[in-house]
């Protein structure tokens, strides 16, 4: 690509958002914006790409942080600005599905998941995701299709296939007597809980 070449520039990053790659597009449409900082284009595509580029980037930094509200915040504020194109709506309910399923929201991340998977069927982080979010809720059977479905799309997956143990596992478990869930206790609970709910 030439060096003062500002129109491919602005394709270029328009392909990138257009993958769903915020932030390459926001560097590219500053490469546009170096070489003629006033190219009318350039600097529309760069006010859109900016503001959702940096949700996109704290809402990933979040989760790599394991500050599930926050990321789940900054996904959602992304959203509100992309209603668009499919591919950045993808990469952003796949995370938010996974921030809602670490967070502890299962309805939620469910719903949020099951999106994901209308615009891409095949990802198997999401399909993960999902199962696990079906797990927290204990519905065994949708966990550990959502888990087969994942092993055989990447059948090198091991989260898909420890989860098809751990589901069941925690199935098998389930179907046993849980004093815990009888006593009204968390199974975290410690002797001191245990004994008062006893009485």
């Amino acid at each position: 690509m030439r060096s003062d070449n500002t129109d491919g520039y602005l394709r270029l990053s328009k392909l990138h958002f257009d993958l769903g790659e915020a932030d390459e597009s926001l560097n590219t449409i500053r490469e546009c914006l170096k070489l003629d900082p006033d190219h009318k284009p350039c600097f529309s595509h760069y006010k859109k790409v900016k503001k959702l580029a940096a949700n996109v980037k704290a809402m990933n930094e979040f989760a790599t942080e394991n500050q599930f509200k926050e990321c789940a915040e900054k996904a959602r504020a992304a959203l509100k600005q992309e209603t668009e194109n499919m591919n950045m709506i993808h990469v952003i309910k796949s995370k938010l599905c996974h921030c809602l399923t670490k967070g502890g929201d299962a309805s939620e991340a469910i719903t949020v998941c099951s999106e994901a998977l209308k615009i891409y069927p095949e990802d198997v982080n999401v399909l993960c995701d999902r199962a696990d979010a079906h797990l927290n809720n204990e519905n065994y059977d949708e966990a550990l299709n959502d888990f087969k479905r994942a092993a055989q799309l990447d059948e090198h997956s091991t989260r898909a296939e420890e989860g098809i143990k751990r589901t069941q596992k925690l199935e098998k478990q389930s179907k046993k007597r849980d004093y815990y869930k009888i006593l009204g206790v968390p199974r975290n609970a410690n002797k001191k809980e245990i004994s008062k709910a006893y009485r």
